[in-house]
């Protein structure tokens, strides 16, 4: 395949992942990370990174539940920690190189932060393990729109805080 399709592809992804930070809903931005995410799965395995690819799956997983469960019913707490052991194998089993660490720690992040439902725990995550993990793995795995999607969600982040206040984003 094309190294401009694949690099297409990421930016799609991108699109939607920058996106979500500037939804006030927890719930609908959890959402827009996990399509978005479920499209870098799709790269990663074009790119041939598997690593990232293999843990990024069970990220976009479980956010499932939580984007489907009904406001009065809230998903298995347990739930949270299968993610986080399946994480930890998958980077395990796919383990190539140093590099194979900073998806791993990210997805983790990325599965507590999500399940605290709060919104201000996420973009925390985000800006200071999820972002710049990810943005290593991405340099290391030569994807373009993963490069400029954690720069720009980053950005995004910054300006929900911003936008919409610290305590405001506890309560989202």
């Amino acid at each position: 395949m094309s190294e401009w399709l694949i690099q297409a592809v990421g930016f799609v992804g991108m699109t939607l992942c920058v996106g979500s930070f500037q939804c006030r809903n927890t719930r609908r931005l959890l959402f827009f990370q996990m399509t978005g995410n479920f499209i870098y799965v799709i790269q990663f395995i074009l790119l041939g990174a598997f690593s990232g690819c293999a843990v990024l799956l069970f990220q976009v997983l479980s956010n499932l539940p939580l984007c489907l469960e009904k406001p009065d019913r809230r998903a298995w707490n347990g739930l949270k920690w299968c993610f986080v052991a399946a994480i930890v194998a998958a980077s395990a089993l796919t383990w190539k190189d140093m590099f194979s660490i900073f998806p791993a720690a990210g997805a983790v992040a990325s599965v507590l932060s999500s399940w605290s439902r709060n919104g201000k725990k996420i973009r925390l995550a985000k800006l200071f393990i999820v972002g710049p993990g990810w943005l290593i793995y991405d340099v290391y795995a030569h994807t373009l729109a993963g490069i400029l999607s954690e720069l720009f969600a980053l950005c995004s982040t910054l300006i929900s805080i911003y936008r919409y206040g610290w305590k405001s984003l506890d309560q989202s």
